[in-house]
């Protein structure tokens, strides 16, 4: 840096010359600086050289000495575009950030890999918070990287023991599921939060161990989401009409309702079973909306098949539900 800027007479070295003489309190810095007032089309290439000297620098202080010297200079352009020095500012932090923690790579090799690249290998060897704050710095996508912190933050939950009652287990859960939603609610305005990857994760131990906590946590989880879609789709593939027909009903969609209806009478080829229909009837009576789509399914099923004499429809189950409504 000082063979190429000290000892010669380009802006870069006036430049240096004037803030040195500034932080020395020296009158001799008014001459220094209306020569760069003069030269006010070349200050812009000194300001981003001495960006991209500090660059090239591994020893801190001299990196912060250039980007003083910088930001100095830009106080004497009214044209200088600070987006070169924003950037660099941005990844000389990152590149200290991973120093502290024992990875020495260049700004070349930092260029090379992708932010998201950098941010989710951190997150994945365990550097969650790191990786956060690396993200907000670059600006890149935090969604995967609160999606692989919650899936761990799951996976770790220790075994239920003997030691431990089922109501400390449960409270338990209730925290890991708050510390969850909390760092979710915290980064909302980053994008889409991954509700769903995260719960379905969740849904899919608590049914390998038969765990309720885990379906619980799934539940919470699948319900802060804010896509009421989203919420139907996957209750439904979780089997949960009860959960589903109450997304449907909130929503007001009468194909959401249909759907659970069909899936409640598992219809196919329109060959009914009483069980099926007694069970719907049970679930789908909760709210006027539903039951009202029901009665309408069952007149036009009904006056079907009488006529093509196809299946025999159980008028029992039909009459209950009439009565019922």
């Amino acid at each position: 840096y000082q063979r190429r800027v000290m000892g010669t007479i380009t802006t870069t070295s006036t430049l240096v010359c004037a803030f040195d003489e500034y932080a020395a309190e020296s009158t001799a810095c008014v001459d220094y600086i209306g020569e760069l007032t003069h030269k006010a089309a070349e200050l812009g290439d000194s300001i981003d050289q001495l960006v991209e000297f500090a660059g090239y620098e591994f020893d801190v202080d001299i990196q912060k000495r250039l980007l003083r010297v910088a930001s100095f200079g830009k106080s004497f352009s009214n044209t200088y575009v600070t987006d070169n020095f924003v950037n660099m500012c941005r990844r000389l932090k990152v590149l200290q950030y991973l120093r502290a923690i024992g990875t020495l790579i260049s700004l070349e090799q930092l260029a090379v890999i992708e932010d998201s690249r950098l941010t989710k290998r951190l997150a994945t060897h365990g550097h969650y918070q790191l990786a956060f704050e690396i993200a907000e710095i670059l600006n890149s996508s935090v969604t995967p990287l609160l999606g692989i912190w919650a899936r761990h933050l799951i996976g770790s939950i220790p075994k239920a023991s003997p030691s431990t009652s089922a109501h400390e287990r449960s409270t338990y859960f209730e925290i890991v599921t708050d510390m969850i939603l909390n760092k979710f609610e915290l980064y909302h305005y980053r994008g889409v939060m991954p509700y769903e990857p995260v719960a379905v994760f969740a849904h899919r131990i608590g049914e390998q161990t038969r765990d309720q906590n885990y379906t619980d946590i799934a539940l919470r989880l699948l319900s802060a989401s804010p896509s009421a879609d989203t919420r139907f789709r996957v209750l439904l593939s979780w089997n949960q009409p009860k959960e589903a027909l109450k997304e449907a009903v909130a929503s007001g969609s009468s194909d959401m309702i249909f759907t659970v209806m069909e899936h409640l009478l598992a219809a196919k080829d329109m060959e009914f079973s009483s069980d099926k229909v007694a069970g719907a009837i049970t679930v789908l009576n909760q709210y006027p909306e539903s039951a009202a789509i029901l009665r309408s399914y069952i007149k036009c099923v009904t006056e079907a098949h009488t006529q093509r004499n196809v299946v025999k429809v159980y008028s029992d189950s039909f009459r209950e539900f009439t009565t019922q409504c």
